[in-house]
């Protein structure tokens, strides 16, 4: 039975014309009210995260904190979401990572990251990365309070006491010149820094003084950069402890000399006590992969090679008593690359850096051992990749300089480098390249005979020894008269691991260079 009063305005009625399926219609004109629409997840997910941002990101005096006790028992306060280590004063940041001497500590958190990207970081880690004190070598104890306050603040915010290892040193070397802050710009902007910390630590440190007020004079216009370097001349004013135990008491009559190559090393000698010290301002350790490497399109920049001579100087050509550590897999890949990009000053660096610390440990290892297998090669490749190239005058200047690397390296049997030499003895690529085509050709036939002495004796039997020709040998004496007849006298007889195409020393007075602290 239908109720006898009429349903409220705006309500739904039902229709009971069918019981079984009731139907449900509302007042004409009446529409549903709406509701709140369905989210996505996407969209769930997004609030969510923007409700997280803002708290987190609060005003301190509107953000939510939360009571901890710490090991004592006394309430603290802790910020949402971050660790107690990024509440820490920046400072102390600092101190901590410095201590650590670990980038990951900066890829662990966006705080500290932010904390310890600073200028002042970066010089302090290039300093403390390249800069030995001495201290377990032979140089003279420290005995100027005045110049160790002066180290302390130089290489602060670190602390002075920090010792490294070679191993350490090598990997903060490598850790610092893997980041993308150490450009070459930066780099060099502290070897005028690292150059006078040696001259304090290994001069005034040591207790000598300078003997003529001019010298000092002279020494404070040189570190102005008014003046270039000069031999100066200086007296021990405090002896060694250990001296003074040996009663040896003649130390103040013993002279020592300074010579200083800008950026580069300084050198202090002493006749009396035969002490020849060489202090390098870049204590280089190991050589970067990308820097050995290159670009596989762009090939090598002017800046990037710039940088490895830079490396090159300091370090020094007689050896410094310590190897440098690099892959030499990565090294060849840089070499084929300069082949490829054409970039002869690039591949000049590159062969130079191979030659000279391959070879420098295969002689000192020859010194350890009454018999050695091992000699120097290059891999046979280079000079297929290089006979491959055009134009042809290109691929032999390339050639050339593969050449002057390691000669005996030059595969006798390889088809592509025997078809390049005939064409080029039969002047199909010009008639100026038919000399060296042919000798190439009789040298590919000599070759196997003494290959072996080559490599057993380089230095007396290879055509080519650090770059210089053997003009004792028959091959040696027709390279210079069939392949580089124009040459200048003594271009090709002496050694190029000592002339270089960017060296840093040159700079020292240069006025568009002057590098700011």
């Amino acid at each position: 039975m239908p109720s006898p009063y009429p349903p409220p305005s705006g309500t739904r009625k039902r229709t009971e014309s069918n019981p079984k399926h009731q139907q449900i219609s509302y007042e004409k004109g009446r529409k549903p009210r709406g509701g709140r629409p369905l989210l996505s997840f996407a969209d769930l997910e997004s609030r969510k995260n923007a409700r997280l941002a803002k708290r987190r990101w609060k005003e301190p005096g509107e953000e939510e904190e939360h009571e901890e006790r710490n090991a004592t028992g006394t309430p603290r306060l802790r910020r949402h979401g971050t660790s107690l280590l990024e509440q820490l004063p920046v400072e102390i940041i600092e101190k901590v990572f410095l201590y650590a001497l670990d980038t990951n500590l900066c890829r662990a958190s966006p705080y500290i990251a932010a904390a310890v990207s600073s200028e002042r970081i970066y010089r302090t880690l290039i300093r403390l990365a390249f800069w030995d004190d001495g201290i377990s070598g032979s140089s003279l104890p420290l005995q100027n309070a005045d110049v160790r306050n002066w180290l302390e603040k130089t290489l602060q915010p670190a602390d002075y006491t920090m010792r490294l290892g070679d191993a350490e040193r090598v990997h903060l070397q490598a850790t610092v010149l893997r980041c993308k802050w150490c450009t070459k710009d930066r780099l060099e902007a502290q070897l005028p820094t690292l150059m006078h910390m040696a001259i304090q630590r290994h001069w005034f440190g040591a207790g000598i003084a300078m003997s003529d007020p001019a010298d000092q004079a002279s020494l404070d216009r040189f570190l102005s950069k008014k003046e270039d370097s000069k031999l100066y001349e200086g007296v021990l004013s405090s002896p060694p402890s250990s001296a003074a135990n040996n009663n040896n008491h003649d130390n103040n009559n013993n002279t020592y000399y300074m010579s200083i190559i800008p950026l580069v090393s300084v050198s202090i000698n002493c006749a009396e006590k035969n002490i020849r010290q060489v202090h390098r301002v870049l204590n280089l350790r190991v050589l970067p992969d990308h820097l050995l490497r290159g670009n596989k399109t762009t090939g090598f920049s002017d800046s990037t090679i710039d940088l490895l001579e830079t490396f090159r100087r300091a370090y020094g050509f007689d050896g410094t008593g310590h190897d440098v550590t690099f892959s030499r897999a990565v090294l060849q890949q840089g070499i084929r690359n300069a082949v490829l990009t054409q970039n002869g000053r690039a591949l000049t660096t590159l062969l130079k850096i191979d030659e000279f610390f391959m070879r420098r440990r295969l002689e000192t290892s020859s010194t350890t051992t009454s018999s050695s297998t091992e000699y120097y090669v290059l891999p046979a490749e280079h000079f297929v990749t290089a006979a491959k190239l055009q134009p042809a005058r290109d691929a032999i200047e390339l050639f050339k300089l593969l050449l002057r690397c390691n000669a005996e390296s030059v595969p006798p049997d390889s088809a592509e480098v025997t078809q390049w030499a005939m064409e080029l003895s039969e002047g199909r690529q010009g008639p100026q390249n038919v000399g060296f085509g042919r000798w190439l050709l009789d040298f590919m036939v000599e070759l196997p005979r003494h290959i072996d002495g080559a490599r057993q004796r380089p230095r007396e039997e290879a055509l080519f020894y650090y770059g210089a020709v053997n003009v004792h040998s028959r091959a040696g004496r027709q390279f210079l008269d069939e392949v580089c007849p124009g040459a200048l006298p003594g271009e090709w007889q002496q050694t190029w691991i000592q002339k270089m195409s960017f060296d840093i020393s040159k700079t020292w007075l240069l006025p568009n260079v002057d590098i700011q602290e």
